[in-house]
């Protein structure tokens, strides 16, 4: 589920609470908040007639993401401080010892009428559909190029240094949680890099982290701090710890205040960040810090102008603001419902000729249809809005990398292949052309050259795989587990969390891939790749009765849906092939060759697949797949 899906504007006390602009307003200006702080309250608020289970939160507000009770824990306290309550004297949110949380708060009788609390599965999809095994929502990419465009256009479009002389920025410390001491190694990290970059940047007038610390203790709200500090604009940040601890979160904000009861927030994104704890982490954490502090700087801050070019300069500040709303929202490889897709129709009935919005419109119908399980008629809308994105903006490359996608998942390899190629000619370099390319490339079963796109992305920009999600496929049919599993991103999302179990068990540690599944049954219900993780842990407990149970309830859906990519298609002729069910296996393999995945290494080297190696069937589909596999080398001059 997205964030709250309903509509709230209540008043309490001195708080209005408005789920429609995302804000928690104390007498009338915009307080800071953590955006899953607020996530909460809302959802809490939008049920205030019943006590909310831990466990519902967990599901609901992380939506998909493993968390401890202790995280939502602190999240509730630091919800508490922010509204002045107290856990023993509770007067807006109650502890119900044993059950949850209610929203109690005595709600002002001005408060105009709000919607009645939604259901709490109201956009919960319908499951079964998979999201690119190989490459996850390349949308995200959109947000990593583009969604910080947005505090850099608000910045130029109410303070332009040729009218008003520099903008005046102050960057606050980036706050840690739990004064952990490599957390805060890795904050002054970041922001001493963003101190130098910031500096460079002309018409910029920039007050640094030293100086605003103690300014900011000395005052209660943003506006008197950036009033008392003679700046129009304040960017903060937060660095959680993820709970694996293999590294951390970075979440980026700017704030414009316009006075003294008027804050405006534009969120710039959340980015992954490698842990430091020894010398052997140094070079990856600062590849991936200078990355980020570069999306940062060269996308949030054109200050002399928006650079991106006719088509992605938004007109419209309530449509790019819904714009930036639909971006926050999104999380990575996590099936989200239409919340994002309601958002971005908005943007677009606002500005109907803002690219970026129509792009972010084609990637939600493409994640209803990959991740959550949607009808095929998902791709096609998905397929028209880029069209439209690219008639606005020729050159917004991440349109093409989602035409791309779409064409491949829909058996068009050669189609996807073509595009890509025409489009780097003009654009060499393109990450998101590059990602697209070892994709493409690894339906078609050329390894070999979709790792080294792999690689030459990853040298040239080493912070992308992990900012994005992306899954390194090739590395998984290449045998290369480790490194594989290395590249995983962190986020603790139902297709990262299936593909580490699944590379644990192609390498033999089935233990360590049950032990991975073991919370498989509170994943995200309407996600794909959880039901994929089901069929497998119940293969791995040889429960082969449940596995093939399951299989079949999936298979049927995507028939019925009209649901044909062929890579997923192999990953559930693998999974019946672990379950002993030969014929449903050498069934999906033929189909996943019919529908583009033509790969004859990965059907030959696979070792789920051996117990039907030496069959006629298997030898069939094999000698098919290399027909098509050199047909595409012949094609595209790859032999």
């Amino acid at each position: 589920m997205g964030r709250p899906g309903l509509t709230m504007l209540i008043r309490f006390g001195e708080f209005e609470l408005d789920s429609d602009r995302f804000e928690l307003r104390r007498s009338g200006q915009v307080v800071a908040v953590e955006p899953r702080v607020l996530e909460l309250v809302l959802y809490l608020a939008g049920r205030r007639d019943r006590v909310v289970s831990k466990d519902e939160l967990i599901e609901q507000v992380w939506r998909g993401s493993f968390v401890s009770e202790s995280t939502l824990s602190h999240c509730v306290s630091e919800a508490r401080r922010l509204l002045g309550d107290s856990g023993r004297k509770a007067s807006v949110i109650r502890t119900v010892h044993g059950r949850g949380y209610q929203f109690i708060a005595q709600i002002d009788p001005s408060t105009p009428d709000v919607a009645a609390p939604a259901a709490a599965a109201t956009d919960q999809p319908e499951p079964e559909r998979k999201r690119s095994p190989q490459r996850p929502m390349t949308w995200w990419i959109a947000i990593a190029a583009l969604l910080a465009v947005a505090a850099g256009w608000l910045l130029w479009r109410e303070q332009r240094p040729s009218d008003s002389g520099p903008v005046h920025l102050a960057l606050l410390p980036i706050s840690i949680e739990d004064q952990d001491q490599d957390l805060r190694l890795m904050a002054l990290s970041i922001a001493d890099l963003l101190v130098h970059r910031l500096g460079t940047v002309p018409g910029l007038a920039l007050r640094r982290p030293d100086y605003s610390a103690e300014l900011h203790q000395q005052v209660s709200t943003l506006a008197e701090f950036a009033q008392r500090s003679g700046v129009s604009h304040v960017l903060t940040g937060s660095l959680r710890g993820t709970p694996e601890g293999s590294g951390a979160v970075l979440t980026m904000e700017l704030y414009r205040v316009l006075s003294l009861d008027q804050v405006r927030r534009t969120p710039l994104g959340r980015y992954s960040v490698p842990s430091l704890r020894d010398s052997r982490d140094l070079e990856r954490f600062v590849a991936i810090r200078d990355n980020i502090v570069d999306f940062l700087v060269r996308d949030a801050l054109p200050l002399l102008g928006p650079r991106a070019g006719e088509g992605t300069t938004p007109r419209n500040v309530e449509a790019y603001r819904l714009y930036l709303l639909a971006a926050e929202r999104h999380l990575p490889q996590v099936c989200q419902g239409e919340t994002t897709l309601t958002l971005m129709r908005r943007s677009v009935e606002l500005d109907p000729d803002f690219a970026p919005a129509w792009n972010g419109i084609g990637w939600a119908h493409y994640a209803l249809s990959s991740l959550c399980g949607r009808e095929r008629r998902h791709f096609e809308q998905a397929l028209e809005a880029a069209d439209r994105a690219l008639r606005l903006a020729p050159n917004m490359m991440v349109a093409v990398s989602l035409k791309a996608t779409v064409l491949a998942e829909s058996g068009a390899v050669e189609q996807s292949y073509e595009l890509l190629r025409d489009s780097y000619r003009r654009f060499p370099g393109d990450p998101d052309l590059q990602m697209l390319f070892f994709y493409t490339l690894t339906y078609a079963g050329y390894l070999e050259p979709a790792r080294r796109w792999l690689d030459e992305m990853l040298a040239n920009q080493p912070a992308y795989l992990e900012y994005i999600g992306m899954i390194p496929n090739p590395l998984l049919y290449l045998g290369e587990y480790d490194r594989f599993i290395d590249l995983l991103s962190n986020e603790s999302s139902p297709i990262f969390i299936f593909y580490r179990a699944l590379a644990q068990v192609l390498s033999g540690r089935r233990p360590e891939a049950r032990e991975t599944l073991a919370s498989v049954h509170q994943w995200e219900a309407g996600d794909v790749f959880t039901g994929l993780g089901q069929i497998l842990l119940a293969a791995l407990e040889q429960d082969d009765v449940t596995a093939r149970a399951l299989l079949q309830q999936m298979i049927l859906r995507r028939e019925r849906l009209g649901i044909d990519d062929g890579e997923f298609t192999f990953k559930i002729a693998q999974l019946a092939a672990l379950a002993n069910d030969p014929s449903t296996a050498l069934e999906q393999l033929d189909l996943a060759v019919d529908q583009g995945f033509f790969c004859p290494a990965c059907l030959e080297s696979d070792s789920l697949l051996e117990p039907i190696q030496d069959r006629p069937e298997f030898a069939a589909i094999l000698e098919r797949a290399r027909a098509r596999h050199l047909a595409f080398g012949r094609r595209f001059g790859l032999l």
